[in-house]
C-alpha cells in the first residue's frame, strides 16, 4: 500500500522547455465586451502539452514593419 505524503497534496512545479511556435489564427470569438478568445492551430503545436492548472503562454505579434496582409 502506498502512503501519501504531505507534499503529494500540493501542486508540483513543472519547467517546460521554452519553444517558439509559429501558429495560425483559426478563429476569433467575442467572449465579452472587452475580451476575445483567439483559437490558434498549426503543425507547430505537435508535442505541446499543458499539464498544470495554471499553465500560461505568451503571444508575440509581428511588428508593423513586418506586417502581413490579412487574407480573406
Amino acid at each position: 500500500m502506498m502512503t501519501k505524503t504531505k507534499a503529494d497534496k500540493y501542486p508540483q512545479r513543472v519547467r517546460n522547455e521554452l519553444r517558439f511556435r509559429e501558429l495560425t489564427v483559426l478563429r476569433v470569438e467575442r467572449a465579452g465586451a472587452a475580451f476575445q478568445r483567439i483559437v490558434l492551430g498549426g503543425e507547430a503545436l505537435e508535442g505541446f502539452a499543458s499539464h498544470g492548472f495554471d499553465d500560461h503562454t505568451k503571444l508575440f505579434s509581428p511588428s508593423r514593419a513586418r506586417h502581413l496582409p490579412r487574407r480573406r
